[in-house]
């Protein structure tokens, strides 16, 4: 079995445990990214690259379906370290879908291109758009992508476009801030270049 396996499943249990914490106290909205939150996420994958380069991927070969998940959990969330989420995605297309869901690999591309600011394959990833709905990011091909959804076992992107229906719309204003803090932050983090701020925001409606 895999050696690191519980070491993987406390970092997952770590963050979702800090995420209901800052959302029951209110703490959680008034930040784009609450800075303990950030924390959090970059320790466990400095903590995970290091499990990742000794011992490799946990597959559902060597460990549970658990651990998988949350292997891919913490990868999907190190968002402040775009070359790891690169280079996990990378060594993931590696691995036979029967060992590594290809659902994962599916949410991690289409996050990864969400922060590039380029359009995703799957529809996994949505943000406010400029009238402070919530919407999906730009896709790829919008006749193709059910049939890419259902290649990984996603449901079709109706179910998405209900689950939207669900968050609380926001005002022009806060959405206008919210997409500039976000620039800002894609900035530092280097998924983005400043040049090419002038063409960020399109969603698919």
């Amino acid at each position: 079995m895999y050696a690191k396996a519980s070491d993987i499943l406390e970092m997952a249990q770590k963050d979702e445990a800090l995420r209901v914490q800052l959302a029951q106290s209110g703490e959680l909205v008034r930040y784009d990214y609450h800075p303990l939150l950030e924390k959090c996420h970059l320790e466990n994958a400095q903590k995970l690259q290091h499990i990742l380069n000794v011992h490799g991927f946990p597959t559902l070969q060597n460990s549970d379906p658990q651990v998988v998940e949350a292997c891919w959990l913490v990868i999907q969330h190190a968002i402040s370290q775009p070359a790891f989420m690169k280079a996990c995605l990378s060594q993931m297309q590696q691995l036979p879908d029967t060992i590594f869901p290809r659902k994962y690999q599916a949410y991690l591309s289409d996050r990864i291109a969400f922060y590039q600011r380029r359009p995703q394959r799957y529809g996994t990833q949505f943000d406010y758009d400029d009238n402070g709905h919530m919407a999906i990011w730009q896709l790829e091909d919008p006749l193709q992508v059910d049939a890419w959804r259902q290649s990984v076992g996603l449901p079709p992107l109706s179910d998405v476009y209900e689950r939207l229906k669900t968050y609380v719309p926001i005002s022009k204003e806060a959405a206008s801030a919210h997409q500039k803090q976000m620039l800002d932050w894609l900035v530092r983090t280097g998924w983005y270049q400043v040049e090419d701020t002038q063409t960020s925001s399109f969603f698919a409606h």
